[in-house]
Order: structure tokens, then C-alpha cells, then sequence
């Protein structure tokens, strides 16, 4: 069975930078590239009145351009247009198509109604049932293309089954690409309460609590790694302090190729993507970042699509 991947244009330059990381993810897959371009029809609008169909054209040509590109450097790649709500239309298509992993950029400029913004790939990421890997338009991707050859990928836990889902698919693709995963616990700096900050020994109990999380951590990410079992290589890390700087600090020092994530906040309460430690780690971070829904987490878990 062909493994497919999918990325979405909408024939900007800037929607363009996530191409070379989906021919890299390609590479290591062995998959085919599904190339996307939605042209954009307004909800709002009755159907006879809406003009995704006069856009179908454009869309096409831009899906083109993605699919020469991508067969030019080896890389099997289709192109296909769609009228329809671009999120929607994306998430759609990747389930018609049996699609493994969508690739897209966070953020578009110009081309076909400007639509890969935010909100966009918010509403992807949310709605699908597979990983989405965002790439920051600003800057060209190098997913699993390290300086060193030997590829990184970084899974940040915080305890919770949730956060837990993230580690299969990284697991899955740190064996195929001969890489390593690095495992990621960050202790949150403990709150003093005002009225103690003064009293001698507050910043020894500080010191202390933080001591025993970095121990309790500590430990933490040796079972997760024990539970990978053989087969791929671990490392581990613990720090203070918070979340989504200490992720994308990281991931800078570490050259980190992808940062694999589930989209929830300590506890395992949703974390909204933009505006949250996701959408930091997207925005400051180095590398990209392949996020992972709670729909996406449970058909992991489940019997639904996985990134292998």
C-alpha cells in the first residue's frame, strides 16, 4: 500500500516553504506526495453566488508547480484542486485519499485568496485525524536534514496519556530515518507565595521542590524510554522553567530535524494551538513541528491512521 503524504499550497511563495520538508519526510517514508490547492469558496454565501469555481484553475496551476517540483528532485508527487472551505477541504481530502501525514505552512501570502493563515491551520490541526506538521513560512523547513546526518526528533511529555500519543509516530520516524529521539520533560518554575517570598528558607524549599520534580522527571523519562523498547536510539532531558521556550531552546541547541507534539496543556487540557505553548514552539522554535490533535492522538492509539 502507497504511503501518501500531503501538503497544502495556495500558490504563495511563502505557503511554498513547507514543499522541501514534505520532500524530505517523502524521502524518509518512501511516500508519494498528494499535492493540495484549495480554491476557497465563502461559507456565507449561497451556493450559487459562491466563486470557488472560477478560482479551480489557478488552484490547479499552483498544485502543478508544487508536483513539478517535487518529481524534479525524485520525489512521486500528484497535483489536485478542490473548491471547497479551505480547512474543511484539506482535512477532506486527506481522509478521501488515505492520506498519513498533511504538511503545511502556518501562514501564506498573495496567491489564492491568502488563505493559509493561522486560523487555517488551526482548524486543520483540530479537525484531522492524522499528524499535521507546520512549518513557519518566514523560513524554509530542513525536516530530518540535519548538519550531522543523524536526524533528532524531539517529543516533549508532561506526564499525561495525551502527550504520551506522540511518541509512536516519532518512534516510527526516528527508525526510519536512522535518527534519535530526545525525550522532553520541563518543570515549571514553582510559584512563592508573596507573603513567604521574604522568610528565610522560602528559597531553600524552593530549591528543594524543584530538586525532587527534576528527580520525579527524571525517572519519569527513563520508563517512557524503557518502553520503546529496541530498535532507536534515546536520549533524555529535563528543564525548568517555561514550556514552550525551554522546548524551542531545545530543539536549537540539540539541532533538533522535528518537534512531535500533542496539542494539550498540563492535565491533558486542551491547549488552543495558536496562542498557546503549540503555537510558540511553531513560531520561535527551529525546525518544524508535527502536531497532533486529540482526534489525531486517539486514532494513533486506536486503530486509525498512523505516521509510518
Amino acid at each position: 500500500m502507497t504511503t501518501r503524504i500531503l501538503v497544502a499550497t495556495d500558490g504563495s511563495p511563502s505557503a511554498e516553504r513547507a514543499v522541501p520538508v514534505a520532500a524530505a519526510l517523502a524521502r524518509v517514508t518512501r511516500a508519494t506526495v498528494e499535492v493540495l490547492s484549495v480554491a476557497a469558496v465563502d461559507p456565507g454565501e449561497p451556493p450559487e453566488s459562491r466563486g470557488g469555481e472560477r478560482g479551480l484553475p489557478a488552484a490547479q496551476t499552483a498544485a502543478n508547480a508544487v508536483a513539478r517540483v517535487l518529481r524534479a528532485v525524485g520525489i512521486p508527487a500528484e497535483a489536485m484542486a478542490v473548491v471547497d472551505e479551505p480547512a474543511e477541504g484539506i482535512v477532506r481530502f486527506a481522509q478521501a485519499r488515505g492520506v498519513r501525514l498533511i504538511v503545511m505552512a502556518t501562514h501564506g501570502r498573495g496567491g489564492l485568496g491568502r488563505w493559509l493563515h493561522g486560523s487555517v491551520a488551526e482548524a486543520v490541526v483540530r479537525r484531522s485525524s492524522i499528524p499535521v506538521v507546520l512549518v513557519r513560512a518566514q523560513e524554509d523547513g530542513a525536516a530530518l536534514q540535519p548538519p550531522d546526518g543523524t536526524p533528532t526528533i524531539l517529543v516533549p511529555l508532561d506526564g499525561s496519556a495525551l502527550a504520551e500519543t506522540a511518541l509512536p509516530p516519532a518512534r516510527r520516524l526516528a527508525e526510519l530515518s536512522g535518527g534519535r529521539l530526545l525525550l522532553l520533560q520541563v518543570v515549571p518554575v514553582p510559584v512563592v507565595d508573596a507573603t513567604s517570598a521574604n522568610v528565610s528558607g522560602a528559597d531553600l524549599d524552593v530549591a528543594l521542590l524543584v530538586d525532587a520534580e527534576r528527580e520525579a522527571a527524571t525517572a519519569y523519562l527513563a520508563s517512557r524510554a524503557a518502553a520503546l523498547g529496541d530498535g532507536v536510539a534515546v536520549d533524555m532531558a529535563v528543564k525548568i522553567g517555561q514550556a514552550a521556550d525551554a522546548i524551542a531552546e531545545l530543539a536549537r541547541t540539540r539541532h533538533a530535524s522535528l518537534v512531535v507534539m500533542a496539542t494539550h496543556g498540563r492535565g491533558g487540557v486542551l491547549d488552543r494551538l495558536f496562542g498557546g505553548t503549540t503555537e510558540r514552539v511553531v513560531r520561535f522554535g527551529p525546525c518544524p513541528v508535527a502536531v497532533m490533535s486529540p482526534n489525531a492522538a486517539l486514532a494513533i492509539a486506536g486503530d486509525g491512521p498512523e505516521m509510518r
